[in-house]
């Protein structure tokens, strides 16, 4: 919570500005908290390293309750997220249940700066199966998958 005050005529709008941000500071942080994508009813860890700059560049970390290690991702997600990764461009990430089964999948488009894609690396099609800049993690039959997808 900021802990900030302005004092003078313009303190209440300062004081509201603050206000609607620290809303949306909290809402951020919120977002990727509570998500379950292996099905076992307990919260799943995400997090995002941050490589600096105005647009670039968010990788993906998970720690699933039912592994026990955490899986860090080569995927590069394009910046702009004010608060960090959250729902604000439902276009570059989104964590919802995309298939009504119970469990959280991840959407996110890869291999992108500045609204451009880029090619998807020959390792990573090697690796993952992906040949898109748009994927799709999903944990199905105890494994997390990840798989080409379309925007949803």
């Amino acid at each position: 919570m900021l802990l900030l005050k302005c004092y003078g005529q313009d303190s209440l709008k300062v004081d509201s500005i603050l206000l609607e941000m620290e809303e949306q500071i909290s809402e951020s942080f919120d977002y990727l908290k509570n998500r379950d994508l292996d099905g076992d009813k307990l919260a799943d860890a995400i997090s995002f390293d941050y490589s600096g700059g105005a647009h670039c560049c968010y990788k993906m970390t998970l720690k699933l309750t039912t592994q026990k290690t955490e899986i860090s991702f080569p995927f590069q997600m394009d910046g702009g997220y004010m608060y960090g990764v959250d729902g604000t461009y439902h276009d570059k990430f989104r964590v919802e249940d995309f298939d009504h089964d119970g469990r959280d999948e991840i959407f996110m488009k890869i291999e992108s700066y500045n609204y451009e894609l880029y090619d998807i690396p020959k390792k990573w099609t090697r690796k993952y199966g992906i040949k898109t800049n748009y994927i799709l993690f999903d944990f199905d039959k105890g494994v997390l998958n990840v798989r080409d997808t379309e925007i949803p």
